[in-house]
């Protein structure tokens, strides 16, 4: 039930709904997510206390569905950073003092909002803002916080909440580093990845097939078998509409002959764009396939290797070599930049045709069989994302 007080101040901003359960997924300490994050509910609690009007807009939103993404983990363990130096403090946790709720992107839809709030109840947002703690049903949050989506009831129509709600973190790395650091229509429009079969380069090279760009996709064959590496590569290409050549990264790194031919064949098509996601060797190939005066750009290190870069890839090759971190640029951007952003976005999958990556969805009381799903998946064509459906817990 919403309270008298709600009622007194906000009956004009109200979407009514039916009866929902409080739920959440929270940690008191940090450590390894199956062991720490615990599942709240309370049949009681539907609502949280109304924000202080006084401190600025406020709206309520119920969360539809929130990805679980490896910044996440990160988070709960402990060892991932905020982008401010003192990050402004998330809903409270139902649990108590103390306690934290895991989840920093998601899908919602508003409904309440503050007397002065220029967002209307009803309207679907996406988060805007990261650390605000989104595996549960509801939360309060200032305006800025959340970015409303102009065509958000055709994107929930046409996929639904989980998987409207994959996009805007994933595809938002990916067109960030394909359009912010180099200009590739005027030049060989190629682009040269690792981790293909990851979420971000599956939309890499979705985003890139909308501009005519060429994705040279390297993926690991690791212990998969001719068939399974086969299945990879097919799923790969198809879903780029064959702008995408997929190519196995243990076959470069072990054999010089085919690194060289390759090099050859690209020629002046050389990619002027590089996108690391894993560090270490495989980033080094990457400098390699590089056009002179090229960059790379790194947005993660799945192998726990640092990013090497020879004396001679400096000074006569002459690449640059970059970071990119979404939750910084999320931060500093200013809110038209991210605006523009998330209905690009939403303009390119409704559109252009632009595909998701595949999902599996749980709810979030079944955050463990999520965890173990996904340790289950590296012999998989095309990692699923994992995306907790807020709504429901399992019957």
């Amino acid at each position: 039930m919403i309270s008298t007080r709600h009622c007194r101040t906000l009956t004009s901003r109200i979407l009514r709904v039916s009866h929902r359960t409080y739920h959440e997924l929270s940690f008191l300490q940090t450590g390894d997510p199956s062991e720490v994050l615990q599942h709240y509910s309370s049949e009681n609690q539907t609502h949280q206390e109304e924000p202080d009007q006084k401190e600025g807009d406020f709206v309520r939103v119920h969360m539809l569905a929130a990805p679980w993404n490896p910044a996440d983990m990160n988070v709960i363990q402990g060892k991932y950073p905020s982008p401010v130096k003192n990050p402004p403090a998330q809903p409270p946790s139902w649990q108590g003092p103390g306690w934290r709720v895991a989840g920093s992107e998601g899908w919602g839809r508003v409904m309440e909002s503050s007397t002065n709030c220029n967002i209307d109840p009803g309207t679907l947002v996406t988060l805007g803002q990261s650390g605000m703690g989104t595996f549960r049903s509801s939360l309060w949050l200032p305006t800025q916080a959340v970015i409303p989506v102009d065509r958000g009831e055709e994107l929930e129509d046409t996929l639904g909440s989980a998987m409207a709600s994959s996009i805007f973190q994933l595809g938002g790395t990916a067109l960030r580093m394909l359009q912010d650091f180099e200009s590739l229509g005027g030049h060989s429009g190629v682009v040269v990845q690792n981790a293909g079969n990851s979420a971000v380069g599956w939309m890499v090279s979705q985003l890139a097939a909308t501009q005519n760009v060429k994705v040279v996709s390297l993926v690991r064959r690791g212990s998969k078998t001719e068939d399974e590496y086969n299945e990879m590569v097919d799923a790969l290409t198809q879903q780029s509409t064959n702008t995408t050549r997929v190519i196995a990264q243990d076959d470069l790194l072990n054999d010089k002959g085919a690194l060289k031919a390759l090099q050859a064949e690209l020629g002046t098509q050389a990619p002027r764009l590089a996108i690391n996601a894993t560090g270490g060797d495989s980033a080094t190939l990457l400098l390699k396939l590089l056009a002179p005066g090229g960059t790379m750009v790194t947005y993660g290190g799945l192998s726990m290797q640092p990013v090497t870069v020879a004396t001679p890839m400096l000074i006569f090759k002459d690449v640059k070599v970059r970071g990119y971190w979404h939750s910084r640029w999320m931060l500093q951007s200013f809110p038209q930049q991210r605006k523009k952003m998330v209905d690009e976005l939403a303009g390119l999958v409704l559109d252009k045709g632009v595909q998701c990556p595949p999902i599996e969805i749980f709810s979030l009381d079944r955050f463990q069989d999520a965890f173990q799903f996904e340790t289950e998946q590296s012999a998989q064509a095309v990692r699923r994302k994992v995306v907790f459906d807020c709504q429901e817990e399992a019957q």
